[in-house]
């Protein structure tokens, strides 16, 4: 067994996290600016692993917003870029873009510290 003794900590790697605190902080910039803007919006921020951890629907945002806020939120986590990339791909004339699995061409999607991602929509 002595072998094995501290393996693990060589073969797991240490990353930051979002907190919800910090998550927290972040939805309430994203609002700040939204509400200067006048825009009725849903904000999203998730973890690196594309997981909610605070959502605020805005005053006048339409309900079908939610689902697209998640979408676009997970989206920019998984692929680590913002989604207009695929967005601006696809205006560009890559189709491909369509086809691939968990992508919404929509400008939005942000990725913010910790590989987490924040977005209005």
């Amino acid at each position: 067994m002595d072998k094995y003794k501290g393996m693990s900590d060589k073969l797991i790697k240490q990353k930051a996290a979002l907190t919800l605190s910090a998550a927290k902080q972040v939805l309430a910039a994203a609002e700040a600016e939204a509400m200067k803007q006048r825009w009725p919006v849903v904000i999203a921020v998730v973890d690196d692993g594309g997981h909610l951890l605070c959502l605020s629907r805005l005053d006048g945002a339409q309900h079908g917003s939610v689902d697209i806020a998640l979408a676009k939120a997970e989206a920019a986590v998984a692929f680590k870029r913002p989604t207009l990339a695929w967005s601006d791909a696809l205006t560009g004339g890559r189709l491909g873009v369509l086809g691939l699995p968990g992508v919404l061409p929509a400008e939005g999607g942000l990725v913010a510290a910790a590989g987490a991602a924040a977005l209005l929509d």
